[in-house]
């Protein structure tokens, strides 16, 4: 998936409300050097672009559910997979908020 073609990517900003500068640094060690987790703040490019990734994300959001188990509410039932009403992926998309 092509991030760069639906969304701006900001600094973070911390709890004061302050942009976080990334280090450009801070990589784990390693053959690869991946970076080190960073705050960011995305936003999408514009409300044509927001409505696109909302009805895309409903059209796969079927397909794409019994592989997102980290969304459920309620990881600790003995469910076999999440479904609409227990899972925090289907609420939790407030995209540029």
């Amino acid at each position: 998936m092509n991030l760069l073609w639906g969304f701006e990517f900001r600094k973070g900003r911390g709890e004061d409300g302050a942009e976080l500068e990334p280090d450009l640094w801070n990589f784990y060690p390693g053959v690869t050097h991946d970076p080190k987790p960073f705050v960011i703040s995305p936003k999408p490019r514009s409300e044509r672009h927001e409505q696109l990734i909302r009805q895309n994300f409903i059209a796969s959001a079927e397909i794409l559910l019994p592989f997102e188990q980290e969304f459920c509410e309620d990881r600790k039932s003995k469910s076999p997979s999440c479904t609409r009403e227990n899972s925090r992926f289907f609420y939790s998309t407030n995209i540029g908020d």
